[in-house]
Formats: C-alpha cells, sequence, structure tokens
C-alpha cells in the first residue's frame, strides 16, 4: 500500500469512512459539510492533489472577480499552499494543491486538509459577497 493510500485510509477511519479510498483513477471525493465537494486524487510521481470548485462568479462581476483571484495567486499571497485556476470549457472557479506525499505523516496531511478546507471556504465566502456587491 503507498503512503497515499495510508493516509486516505486513516483519513477514512477517523471520519467514520472506514472504507474510503481512491477509486482506480486514483481519487476520492468528500462532501466537506454540505458545502463543497472536495477531491483527493494521487498521481504516478507521488503526489497527493486536494481539489475543489469554487462558486460561479456573475457575469457582471467577472472582470473584477478574475483580477481578484489573479492577484491572490500572486507569491501565494492569498492561497497559501494552494492556486486558484478556471476549469476548462465552463470557466468555474476552483482551488487546487499539489504535494510530495512521500514523506508526509497523518498529522502533516491533516493539517494540509484542514487548511484546504479553510482556503476553499474564505474563496467560496469572498465570491459569493463578491456577487451580492453593488456596482
Amino acid at each position: 500500500m503507498s503512503n497515499i493510500e495510508t493516509l486516505i485510509t486513516n483519513l477514512g477511519k477517523k471520519i467514520g469512512l472506514p472504507h474510503l479510498k481512491l477509486d482506480k483513477d486514483g481519487t476520492c471525493s468528500l462532501d466537506i459539510e454540505e458545502e463543497f465537494i472536495l477531491t483527493i486524487a494521487a498521481n504516478k510521481q507521488d503526489e497527493m492533489i486536494l481539489f475543489a470548485h469554487l462558486p460561479d462568479i456573475e457575469t457582471d462581476k467577472r472582470l473584477t472577480g478574475y483580477q481578484l483571484l489573479l492577484q491572490a495567486n500572486l507569491l501565494g499571497k492569498g492561497t497559501g499552499n494552494a492556486a486558484l485556476a478556471m476549469t476548462e470549457g465552463d470557466n468555474q472557479p476552483a482551488l487546487n494543491s499539489r504535494f510530495s506525499a512521500s514523506e508526509l505523516d497523518f498529522q502533516m496531511f491533516e493539517e494540509r486538509l484542514d487548511e484546504f478546507i479553510k482556503l476553499v471556504k474564505l474563496w467560496s465566502l469572498t465570491i459569493n459577497s463578491l456577487n451580492t456587491s453593488q456596482p
């Protein structure tokens, strides 16, 4: 069993999902407090990838929203170890983080996961606030 698989198994046990594991594509998804879906993936370079969609940016707020996302990405100013991006096709804002799992212990994994979840919540709140702001 790879370190990533062990980390996922231990996470599942801790959160009451003892059968949590990566699927045949190397991913698994968790519903985080019914707010968003967190996808955890593994690649062949023994890296773990965390991914979550963020709320859509309203059409009339996109210029401001895209500028905000790009400025936050600069040197990780507003993203920590993650990066803001847009998905192909539908331009859905998303947050993702990729890091080596080879020497990651469970406590470090939990810390990375917690930080990522907090960032998704922060950016979801930021985008929702932007969407409801007056021009």
